[in-house]
């Protein structure tokens, strides 16, 4: 992904769906594409975003993305299985 300011800095995203006003994902302003985990900025304020995971059923499933800002691009996409963090001890 690749962000040229903060005033172009985000697409909306989902699965199977449209994705709503609150499914925005922001991405931080880089002069270079970088890697960057999925994540809905959501109705909560001041709350670090979290990467979002979609717990599907087998089969096929539709990535849907939509331009929000000018100027935000996507050179490659990457659907990885979720890694539950390890558990405390």
């Amino acid at each position: 992904m690749h962000a040229a300011s903060d005033q172009a800095n985000s697409v909306f995203v989902n699965l199977d769906a449209e994705p709503s006003s609150t499914m925005v994902w922001d991405i931080p302003p880089k002069n270079a594409l970088t890697w960057r985990a999925a994540t809905w900025r959501g109705d909560v304020e001041n709350v670090p975003p979290q990467p979002k995971v979609f717990h599907l059923l087998a089969g096929p499933h539709t990535l849907v993305l939509r331009g929000r800002d000018a100027n935000c691009r996507l050179a490659r996409l990457c659907l990885l299985p979720y890694l539950p963090p390890p558990a405390e001890m």
